[in-house]
């Protein structure tokens, strides 16, 4: 059971990329969806991406390194900054929402 402690830190940069993927994605299709509901997406996927590549063997977890927690949180910054850019031309209502955070 201590063995899959490992997983934490995917759970965290999974979520974080999945919410910023959709956060992008609905910015640039001019969707309005709330960010709860965004963020619920990105935690809620990355739950059960985990989980269904483990459950199904695709991989172990053995597998769960560095390398790939590294390029997790790469791709987390590449798209909040790729957003921040977008930000300027395409405003969404939850914009406001996250300015009142």
């Amino acid at each position: 059971m201590l063995h899959y402690l490992i997983l934490i830190p995917y759970y965290f940069f999974g979520a974080l990329v999945l919410t910023a993927a959709a956060i992008f994605v609905c910015r640039l299709l001019n969707g309005k969806i709330p960010v709860a509901y965004l963020v619920g997406f990105g935690v809620v996927g990355t739950v059960v991406g985990l989980f269904v590549t483990l459950a199904t063997y695709h991989v172990s977890i053995d597998d769960f390194r560095f390398v790939p927690l590294l390029l997790l949180a790469l791709a987390s910054i590449v798209l909040a900054t790729a957003d921040a850019a977008l930000a300027r031309w395409r405003r969404l209502p939850l914009d406001d929402e996250l300015q009142g955070l």
